[in-house]
């Protein structure tokens, strides 16, 4: 299946906006199949023990995955999905 794929942390080793993906997988597969295909350093960027690190955001057809079923929300052909690093400051 095809999904849309936008990324302020990953751009420097996924460079499409759009990727074929196996069907029927959720975000936390998608993640996995991210670091098959790219290697651990997806997982080193966005991964802690307990799942993502705080300041990642996953924002799905425009809406948070906090709101939905997390890392185990589905995705579906033509999903548009952004992985982007929270920034604070002040």
């Amino acid at each position: 299946m095809r999904i849309k794929v936008y990324t302020n942390i990953l751009n420097d080793l996924i460079n499409t906006p759009e990727i074929l993906v196996p069907d029927n997988i959720t975000v936390k597969q998608l993640f996995e199949y991210f670091i098959e295909r790219y290697g651990e350093l997806i997982r080193n960027r966005i991964f802690e023990k307990d799942g993502l690190k705080t300041n990642i955001i996953v924002i799905l057809n425009g809406r948070s995955i906090d709101f939905s079923d997390e890392l185990e929300t589905k995705l579906h052909e033509d999903d548009s999905i952004s992985i982007i690093t929270a920034i604070i400051g002040g």
